[in-house]
């Protein structure tokens, strides 16, 4: 992903409409690397297959391709979202096992 990763004001100078925009802070990762111009770089890799995209089809079209109304059902449509499920389960049983011991 892309993104900001930083948060701004703007600070009034004057009665004429006249501001400053000024950085209050930045976004990081856990580990301390600053997200700035660079974004996140996903742990879980899940490649999405896309078969025969109209070129004839708008932006938003495309875009909207695949959604639908959010259903516990549809779950099993979206094999992101079904992974990372499965990683935070295995998270979860690594966790108790650990206490466990």
């Amino acid at each position: 992903t892309f993104g900001k990763g930083s948060v701004q004001n703007l600070i009034p100078l004057d009665d004429d409409g006249a501001q400053i925009k000024l950085t209050i802070a930045y976004y990081y990762t856990p580990s301390g690397v600053r997200i700035e111009q660079k974004g996140i770089e996903p742990d879980v890799r899940i490649e999405v297959h896309r078969p025969g995209k109209d070129e004839s089809r708008s932006e938003t079209e495309l875009a909207m391709e695949g959604v639908e109304e959010f259903e516990i059902g549809n779950l099993a449509k979206d094999p992101q979202l079904r992974r990372a499920i499965e990683e935070i389960r295995n998270m979860t049983v690594s966790a108790t096992a650990a206490r466990e011991k």
